[in-house]
């Protein structure tokens, strides 16, 4: 069964929230917190670290940002940068990743705390 946690980014602190109980992040976000909630993708890097919507991934020369796709109701991979001929902003279902095995990406971060990496 798929797990379902959640973290907040907290742009006043300019912190990562954790939550120590499901649903915390949204109990904090009904105290009028200012997050930018994320979801577990429920899939983990080759390190074993777990792999959120708006993390940062690396795999070879290609860097990949994590997005939600809400036309299809599932995550994708998107490219940010490349030294192949792969097109800036390719998606790619994470699910694909998971049939072919993840251990191909490695978090490297995530846009609030390591958006300079998002630079080319």
């Amino acid at each position: 069964m798929r797990e379902y946690k959640f973290r907040g980014w907290h742009s006043l602190a300019k912190e990562m929230l954790y939550e120590d109980r499901v649903g915390d992040v949204f109990i904090w976000k009904q105290q009028r917190q200012p997050l930018k909630i994320m979801q577990y993708t429920g899939f983990k890097d080759c390190d074993g670290k777990e792999i959120y919507e708006s993390d940062i991934l690396s795999s070879g020369s290609t860097g990949y940002v994590v997005v939600w796709s809400p036309e299809h109701a599932q995550f994708f991979f998107s490219v940010i940068n490349t030294k192949t001929t792969l097109v800036r902003n390719l998606k790619f279902p994470v699910f694909q990743y998971a049939i072919d095995g993840v251990c191909g990406v490695e978090v490297i971060g995530n846009i609030y705390e390591h958006g300079h990496l998002l630079e080319d």
